[in-house]
């Protein structure tokens, strides 16, 4: 067997049991923000002309964002077509590339231990496992993301250039990844550790993507009238306490807390602490500055002990002197390994910031998530190292125990929880219902705005032909009226308590169900 393969075992094991659990998620239909806007802005594009200009489609449904991810998926439907299946592989691919490049920036920056547990890291986390086949941006952003850093610490600057200039053009968070490796390759112009050229190349790198996005926001202010779209404009935070309620409360804890996330870096604390002990030395006990921190402020009552703003210094001062003392402690091989580990921890908080400042969902920390992830993969290797090797399989176990209590603990149904695709099957239940009794002719009232795109809207996914129920409305003094419980409506019991309609359909599932009410 070549070596090659021989190093990348882990990696074919995991893909193949990654792609085998996704598989019966292909065929669902769409997620809500899959259904809209994302997929009618695909297949808006693909229809007129594939084009990334900013006024290729109505910003209605692009929402104003640069148009890289749809132009991809309207390329793919030219090959593989627009089914469900087609456009979950779409997303599928984009995901298993995204693992393999942790794999390989594991193993070709670190060794085989870090690839291997950043790979069970990353394919085991509930919010990936459940993105990775949704139409939509967030795991491109963190896939351009990540190896947009990664090329630039290997000195490859024609593919840094390709990849940052690919992650502008498909949302603009993508350029809080430009402003660090931008900030990183000016502060090196006056580093006298590289070569000019070296120096002159890696900003380069930067500065090309830097000058194109900044000529699309040009393109886009002559054709549009605006640089950002007004909707995302309008809702920009500026005031601190709801931006600190943001920074603490769902970036911190959503990245360190929730999914039972906390048990991983519980257990990279316990190697801290076994690390010291061995080595003797109080400096491997520096994570827990950082942990106590964070402890203190994703609670409410606890983020009171001290000023928001102290907190969030000491929480940047915090990062400061982890990396202080990793450095130290010598515990990097190479400049490479420093540098990659570095521009994460530079990163990650610069993309929290950024994420407080405008509308918040979880999915879109996963450019900031995945490298924190490789960075405690990093970390458990280096303690484990530096402490007993042997601990490597043992705590390997203990992820996947983490990752699997995660699951099963698991009662969301938002796009970020497994119990999405339940959700899917509940409102896909309602379009069936609908058609199989041949209700097009019939006044249906529905308060849900989704539920009522996928009556409406074929290019939402949900309807199994392009004859939609024209009839459907958000006046509930119809023929039909439709409830479910995902889509929370204050005038369901006014229609349930009326006798004037009866319930001639209800479909439940995990929690979750839908009913339909008949006028009598």
């Amino acid at each position: 067997m070549p070596d090659f393969i021989k190093k990348r075992w882990a990696l074919i094991l995991v893909l193949v049991i990654f792609i085998v659990c996704k598989i019966p998620h292909l065929s669902c239909a769409y997620y809500w923000d899959e259904s809209w806007p994302y997929m009618p802005a695909i297949k808006e594009l693909y229809k007129h002309g594939i084009s990334l200009m900013p006024n290729a489609i109505d910003a209605e449904i692009s929402r104003g964002h640069p148009l890289f991810f749809h132009a991809m998926a309207a390329a793919w439907i030219h090959i593989f077509g627009a089914s469900h299946i087609a456009m979950h592989s779409f997303a599928l691919f984009i995901s298993v590339l995204f693992l393999i490049a942790i794999y390989e920036a594991g193993i070709r920056l670190f060794n085989e231990r870090v690839a291997i547990m950043a790979l069970i890291l990353v394919a085991t986390q509930v919010v990936f496992f459940v993105q990775s086949s949704f139409v939509l941006f967030e795991v491109l952003v963190a896939f351009l993301a990540f190896v947009s850093m990664y090329f630039y610490v290997k000195d490859k600057y024609l593919l840094t250039a390709l990849c940052l200039t690919a992650l502008f053009y498909t949302k603009e968070s993508g350029l809080i990844m430009g402003f660090v490796l931008g900030v990183d390759s000016i502060a090196g112009l006056f580093s006298k550790s590289n070569d000019w050229k070296t120096r002159l190349y890696r900003l380069l790198s930067v500065s090309a993507p830097c000058i194109l996005i900044m000529v699309y926001f040009i393109i886009q202010k002559q054709v549009r009238g605006w640089y950002i779209f007004p909707f995302y404009h309008d809702l920009i935070e500026y005031n601190w306490n709801p931006w600190f309620y943001n920074f603490k409360m769902n970036c911190l804890r959503n990245s360190f807390w929730d999914h039972l996330r906390y048990y991983y870096f519980d257990l990279l604390l316990l190697l801290s602490i076994i690390a010291a002990i061995k080595n003797k030395s109080y400096k491997y006990l520096v994570f827990l500055i950082p942990g106590i921190i964070i402890y203190c402020m994703i609670d409410d009552k606890r983020s009171r002990l001290l000023a928001g703003q102290l907190f969030l210094v000491l929480f940047f001062l915090s990062i400061i002197l982890l990396l202080y003392v990793l450095s130290t402690l010598k515990v990097f091989a190479n400049t490479r390994q420093k540098r990659f580990i570095v521009l994460s921890a530079v990163f990650i908080p610069c993309f929290f910031c950024f994420s407080c400042m405008n509308f918040f969902t979880y999915r879109y920390l996963l450019a900031a998530f995945i490298p924190l992830l490789f960075f405690t993969a990093v970390m458990y290797d280096k303690l484990i190292e530096r402490s007993y090797p042997v601990l490597f399989y043992p705590v390997l176990a203990l992820v996947l125990a983490i990752s699997f209590f995660s699951f099963k603990t698991d009662e969301g149904h938002g796009d970020s929880d497994i119990g999405a695709f339940t959700g899917i099957a509940i409102q896909q239940d309602v379009v069936d219902y609908l058609e199989q009794n041949n209700l097009y002719d019939k006044t249906i009232g529905c308060d849900g705005f989704l539920e009522l795109e996928h009556l409406l809207n074929p290019a939402t996914g949900f309807l199994h032909s392009d004859k939609a129920f024209k009839k459907g409305s958000y006046n509930l003094d119809a023929d039909y009226v439709v409830f479910d419980n995902l889509e929370s409506d204050p005038k369901y019991l006014q229609i349930k308590n009326n006798p004037a309609f009866y319930v001639v359909h209800r479909y439940e599932k995990n929690g979750l169900w839908d009913e339909i009410y008949k006028r009598k």
